[in-house]
């Protein structure tokens, strides 16, 4: 992280919680929040997880959610999960594979 930006964390959310943030979360999270324009006291909330791209993250979030599971879908169901992503990304962001819900 850029001193600057070490200075603006510090003065959002106190040298304890940026501590904590660090130690929970680590600096590539801070920066990507900070990127999408995430408030720092929102990470908690708002942060999803790394994954390598959109489609590997809308697969996650709807095989998870349990929206569908992967015994439920007969072969012939093809699920056009591109699109499926693209949608999803109304409600969330996105810097370097890490997402955060949009609060």
């Amino acid at each position: 992280m850029r001193p600057r930006q070490i200075i603006d964390c510090l003065k959002e959310v106190g040298r304890y919680r940026f501590e904590r943030l660090l130690s929970n979360y680590g600096e590539d999270v801070i920066e990507a929040a900070i990127a999408c324009d995430v408030s720092l006291n929102d990470i908690e909330e708002s942060y999803v997880g790394y994954y390598f791209n959109k489609k590997e993250f809308a697969q996650k979030m709807i095989l998870d959610r349990e929206l569908l599971t992967d015994y439920c879908i007969p072969p012939w169901i093809h699920i056009d999960w591109d699109r499926t992503a693209t949608d999803l990304m109304m409600d969330y962001v996105e810097d370097d594979g890490h997402y955060f819900r949009m609060m």
